[in-house]
């Protein structure tokens, strides 16, 4: 318990951290100009409630006192804190302490964290997935069991101050400036091999050069609008890659020719209509996040994916094909979400869907010896029967979506009880369905 205590970084409630700050202000600063109380309010709320930051940031803006320098002020903090002065030789080191006495997994998992952009609210759930596909839960073999160790990382970093609860239970979230010390700590601290390069949220329409790629372990461009991928960038040490959130509409084949180490790679929301065929090259990956793509079939290319563990294909309405023997030959999977594929103007497409015919689809997914989590469209009242008839999916179903059901104008809800996995129900499109 007294380790515990150690680690915690006290953060101060608003009001105490407000007045830390004008002590450290001064009254002359503050009343030197009109609007600077307004401005103050802002940097101070840009500190986390850190004594140590509120500190620096006090002192450091008491010499201030025009308007413009005050929004100079927060805007190098909103950018990079790290520029300001103090925050680099002085508070970060201090808050790097709190990080210091983590246990190394823990701080593998909070340094994750600030790949996602400023203000971004993170899905625990989905968190955890990455977390354990790349490695860093490794108490245990299955994603099933390593869930309940991401939920106690989380709450050590939550009572450490290091992640804050977000505004729904599932959700967390980095404080700017715990971001940029992570940020600190991965892009500048660490040891080569296991760099950070992180330009998420800056508006970039291209990516970075080639020789950028070369060294960095974890890359995320996530929130911009790059449109074209080309090249072959040599990324021996790439283990994750971020590119949500893009206008990506071309891959070229031979950019993911050099990345033997990839394990995470995310491409949802974006307009890529296909996947390069290069795709193949990465021998290593283990998530694979296609949600969201305008992307028409999955190449069989992806058949040499044989490390998978994670497949999410989730909100993928042009998909209309997917190849025989594909989901069944990714046989380390243990997660695969195929929910709201292939539908079309108003035309459920059979492929990748649950429905009367496609029987072939479900003995591929019985055949997945490790899966153990399954989110599913279901459009019909004879697919859903059939689903339920096998205890392998029966006990593996988590999120289940009821999509321009047909064959019965009714659906038993109570059917569901023994579906002991499931955590999430979305009907839509369903005009015929007339008692629930």
């Amino acid at each position: 318990m007294e380790a515990d205590k150690k680690i915690k970084v006290e953060c101060l409630t608003w009001t105490e951290a407000w007045e830390l700050f004008q002590m450290k202000l001064g009254e002359d600063t503050l009343d030197f100009h009109p609007e600077i109380p307004e401005l103050a309010q802002a940097v101070a709320q840009e500190c986390c409630g850190l004594p140590h930051v509120l500190t620096t940031m006090g002192r450091a803006m008491a010499c201030k006192k025009t308007p413009q320098e005050w929004k100079y002020a927060i805007e190098v903090l909103q950018s990079s804190a790290s520029k300001f002065p103090g925050m680099g030789d002085r508070v970060f080191p201090l808050l790097k302490y709190s990080y210091d006495c983590l246990p190394t997994v823990a701080r593998s998992c909070f340094l994750y964290c600030s790949l996602y952009p400023e203000d971004f609210r993170i899905s625990k759930p989905d968190l955890i997935k990455r977390w354990f596909c790349e490695g860093f839960l490794d108490e245990f073999d299955d994603m099933k069991r390593a869930e309940n160790q991401g939920y106690n990382i989380i709450g050590t970093l939550i009572y450490a101050c290091l992640l804050e609860a977000g505004d729904v239970d599932y959700e967390v979230k980095l404080h700017d400036v715990i971001r940029d010390m992570a940020l600190w700590v991965a892009c500048e601290t660490g040891k080569e091999q296991d760099k950070f390069l992180v330009k998420a949220g800056r508006t970039l329409t291209e990516a970075p050069e080639d020789a950028e790629w070369m060294g960095p372990k974890r890359i995320s461009l996530m929130d911009n609008q790059i449109e074209e991928l080309t090249g072959s960038p040599k990324c021996p040490n790439l283990s994750t890659l971020f590119l949500t959130d893009n206008n990506l509409k071309m891959i070229s084949d031979s950019f993911f020719q050099f990345m033997p180490s990839l394990k995470s790679l995310e491409l949802s929301n974006n307009s890529i209509t296909e996947l390069p065929r290069g795709i193949s090259n990465l021998v290593s990956l283990q998530y694979l996040d296609l949600s969201e793509t305008n992307i028409r079939e999955l190449p069989i290319e992806l058949k040499n994916l044989d490390k998978l563990k994670c497949l999410m294909l989730v909100d993928m309405t042009q998909l209309s094909s997917i190849p025989e023997q594909l989901i069944s030959s990714l046989s380390m999977l243990q997660l695969i979400y195929m929910v709201k594929l292939g539908i079309s103007d108003g035309e459920v497409l059979k492929d990748g869907l649950l429905s009367d015919d496609n029987e072939a689809l479900v003995e591929e997914l019985e055949s997945l010896k490790y899966l153990h989590d399954l989110g599913v469209t279901i459009t019909s009242a004879s697919a859903f029967k059939r689903l339920l008839s096998s205890d392998k999916l029966r006990s593996c179903i988590s999120g289940v979506c009821l999509e321009t059901f047909n064959g019965s104008s009714s659906f038993n809800l109570t059917s569901l009880s023994n579906v002991k996995r499931l955590s999430g129900l979305s009907i839509s499109n369903c005009g015929s369905l007339e008692d629930l």
